[in-house]
């Protein structure tokens, strides 16, 4: 998503020079007499183009949010996500849909969700990759579970559960 939004801003952003540099040679054709009004308006989009919408990331309501790539001048909400920040998200995704894929799959209610002994095992199988606490900096599964609790948990049964319902209603 994030490499898809860059991709678009990067293309708007070649778009808006293209666009004036076909002004500029439109300038030179005309002659003189329309080059001053030209200029104008070409200086007159690069300043509206330098202005920089302020955006209050410690007073924003992420979850009010009407579009995370633009809150304001152009500005995505991940505009400071690092790495590790990515890795995190991607994590507490990938959480997320396996407990609601394996529930939907095994479709059996004495199987609420995989137990935590398991959990690296049906995560090699949805997912293709190894799941990994030490990549996380944890020892055990339950310690990196914790690092995503706003996403999911363990129950006291020792079942990833997630916090976020299967199906979200939107606005």
């Amino acid at each position: 998503v994030a490499k898809k939004a860059a991709d678009k801003l990067a293309k708007e952003a070649k778009a808006r020079a293209a666009a004036l540099a076909a002004e500029k040679k439109a300038e030179k054709k005309d002659g003189a007499e329309d080059k001053g009004e030209e200029a104008k308006k070409a200086e007159e989009a690069a300043e509206e183009e330098e202005e920089e919408v302020e955006v209050d990331f410690a007073g924003l309501d992420i979850f009010g949010a009407e579009d995370v790539l633009d809150l304001g001048g152009g500005m995505p909400l991940f505009r400071d996500f690092a790495p590790e920040d990515w890795a995190m998200l991607g994590l507490r995704f990938e959480l997320h849909l396996l407990a609601h894929a394996f529930r939907h799959d095994v479709d059996d209610p004495e199987r609420p969700g995989v137990h935590t002994d398991h959990l690296a095992f049906y995560f090699q199988k949805y997912f293709g990759r190894a799941l990994q606490a030490k990549d996380y900096g944890r020892e055990t599964v339950e310690e990196l579970v914790g690092l995503v609790d706003d996403v999911v948990y363990v129950n006291a049964k020792g079942v990833l559960e997630s916090q976020v319902e299967a199906e979200l209603e939107t606005p």
